[in-house]
């Protein structure tokens, strides 16, 4: 409140945000661009599951664009008590799909995200993005690559 001249009641504040985040993102594609093409690839040959820290509110909003169907477990915030980077969405993912830590990866554009899979036991890659490669490099990732456009088997088969 300090740092940017606040002075109102921060509850308000987060009101206020959520609902001017729900007027700019409501009805836009808000995945990176290949990402449904990418997933279709995976689920030919993967069990997916989506974590993400993000309420159901605000994942509802966001998930407009790609088919939810694809995925065979989804966690929200609301689905854990501690988000990323605790590990418990990637291991509340991991249970639904009826598999063990050691047959999974993760794939992560946010370093919260790679430090909460490598603490679940999984391979993560890191796809640049949200965060630079630099600073995706700065985690533990198995492997980074700079588009999401570029995850294919290759790509998966590094790190299996």
């Amino acid at each position: 409140k300090k740092q940017y001249g606040f002075s109102g009641n921060v509850e308000n504040f987060l009101v206020e945000k959520k609902n001017a985040f729900e007027k700019i993102v409501n009805g836009r594609n808000v995945a990176f661009a290949a990402t449904g093409n990418v997933v279709k690839e995976l689920k030919k040959n993967y069990k997916l599951a989506l974590a993400t820290s993000c309420d159901k509110r605000k994942f509802e909003i966001t998930s407009k664009s790609f088919d939810k169907k694809l995925f065979d477990a989804i966690i929200v915030g609301e689905d854990v008590k501690n988000g990323k980077p605790n590990s418990e969405c990637y291991l509340l993912a991991i249970k639904k799909l009826g598999l063990k830590p050691s047959e999974c990866g993760v794939i992560e554009d946010a370093v919260k995200g790679i430090i909460a899979g490598k603490a679940a036991g999984v391979k993560c890659i890191g796809i640049a993005g949200t965060f630079t490669k630099k600073e995706l490099e700065e985690t533990d990732a198995d492997l980074i690559i700079s588009d999401i456009k570029f995850l294919d088997k290759n790509a998966i088969g590094k790190v299996e």
